[in-house]
């Protein structure tokens, strides 16, 4: 299994919602060969309302990355990369236009808006 994490923490807007959603709705599908880590604030969580959440995946609710864009940016450069450790991530997704700088981690960046 390769346990795949999103980080769903920045100020989603416009086209990137319906389609991080149906990110995770395929890969939260995929019982038998992905476990999903969504990292995700109290602002976005309205995104999983229609998403059927199985038993291969993981919310994790991130307090901090909510109270303001500085405090989000120094979670995800400095926190995130220990909590991916920790969470025996394999592969990291960013949709949000920014992805912390060191992690040892594969990290897959998403433009959407350029």
């Amino acid at each position: 299994m390769i346990n795949i994490a999103i980080n769903a923490t920045y100020k989603a807007g416009g086209g990137q919602i319906p389609q991080l959603i149906n990110f995770i709705r395929y890969f939260s599908s995929q019982t038998d060969q992905f476990l999903l880590l969504i990292y995700i604030t109290q602002h976005n969580y309205y995104m999983l309302d229609d998403v059927k959440i199985n038993k291969n995946t993981k919310v994790v609710m991130c307090k901090i990355a909510n109270k303001s864009t500085i405090i989000r940016i120094f979670w995800e450069q400095f926190i995130l990369p220990f909590k991916l450790l920790i969470d025996k991530v394999d592969i990291l997704f960013c949709p949000g236009n920014i992805s912390p700088i060191f992690t040892s981690k594969k990290t897959i960046q998403w433009i959407g808006t350029i």
